[in-house]
């Protein structure tokens, strides 16, 4: 059943070019976030409304809390264990290469999921070529090439119980569509053939970063419209709301009982006419009422080597 009685406010107005990877701290009552463009980590605490950023030397396209303190962060180029320092600055230690020593692949979104392993998917910057890979990180941070053959990849998102994976292409070729895809679990970090799970072809905009929340429903933004939707596990649409901005990039749930979400937008390639209509484009929305409620932090707790 779709709801109309849900509540929106901006709560961070920061003029991101591209705002991605929210993440929900439920320890710190915080939320963090990434512009992938502008090379900035960002985190807000809500309640203090309390605003701090840092910059990174590459792209950086998501990140994940580890349970001992630190990040763990998607920059551009690979893996990197994270300290966010005082004056808006990072330190960073590599972990492995991700762009294959092509300039034009870069690392763009990924999560954490309930059983403490990393995901993260790669994209071709041209949007181009099928060269974006999918991977998986166990607790030794280990690496796994998981899928490949996207353009413009975007999530994963796992089921609650681990079962089935969700991807996410989002801009096609012409043997590939543009939509969401699923795939069911044969081993620990192995899939079984993906499937076309919903079709954008109906929509104007194009698939961004999905989450899945407690009860397995998807919850996707929206890249070049003004909408986050929410689907069944099965594929049906359940929810729409729209944004007073463009470029939905990703939601993710938080608050003290995650049931409050979040979504990041970003001001990438959007006409100077379109941000006169959406002057908020590029912040930060919080939505309550939505009725969906977001799973627990998922921390890495692994190894650090």
């Amino acid at each position: 059943m779709i709801k109309k009685d849900y509540q929106i406010r901006c709560i961070a107005d920061v003029k991101c070019t591209l705002g991605e990877g929210p993440v929900w701290d439920d320890k710190n009552q915080v939320l963090y976030w990434v512009d992938i463009i502008d090379k900035k980590i960002y985190r807000l605490n809500p309640s203090a409304d309390k605003l701090d950023w840092w910059n990174t030397p590459e792209y950086v396209g998501f990140i994940v809390l580890k349970k001992e303190g630190g990040l763990l962060a998607g920059f551009k180029t690979g893996l990197h264990h994270v300290t966010l320092k005082d004056n808006h600055e990072i330190d960073a230690t590599r972990i492995d290469r991700v762009n294959e020593g092509v300039d034009y692949i870069r690392f763009n979104d990924g999560m954490c999921d309930n059983f403490g392993r990393i995901w993260g998917c790669t994209m071709d910057m041209n949007q181009k070529e099928p060269l974006g890979k999918f991977y998986c990180y166990d607790g030794r941070l280990n690496r796994t090439l998981v899928d490949e053959g996207y353009v413009v990849s975007n999530g994963p998102a796992l089921s609650p119980d681990g079962q089935f994976l969700y991807t996410v292409e989002t801009v096609g070729s012409s043997d590939f569509q543009n939509g969401i895809y699923v795939a069911k679990a044969t081993g620990e970090k192995t899939f079984g053939n993906k499937e076309l799970l919903i079709s954008w072809k109906k929509y104007s905009g194009a698939p961004d970063g999905i989450i899945t929340d407690a009860d397995g429903n998807l919850w996707i933004g929206e890249f070049g419209g003004d909408t986050v939707r929410c689907y069944s596990a099965g594929g049906e649409l359940r929810q729409e709301i729209q944004i007073p901005a463009r470029n939905i990039t990703k939601p993710v749930f938080g608050g003290r009982n995650r049931d409050v979400l979040y979504v990041t937008t970003g001001t990438i390639r959007t006409e100077d006419f379109l941000l006169d209509q959406y002057p908020q484009t590029g912040g930060v929305f919080e939505i309550t009422g939505s009725g969906g409620k977001g799973q627990p932090t998922a921390w890495f707790a692994g190894e650090a080597g």
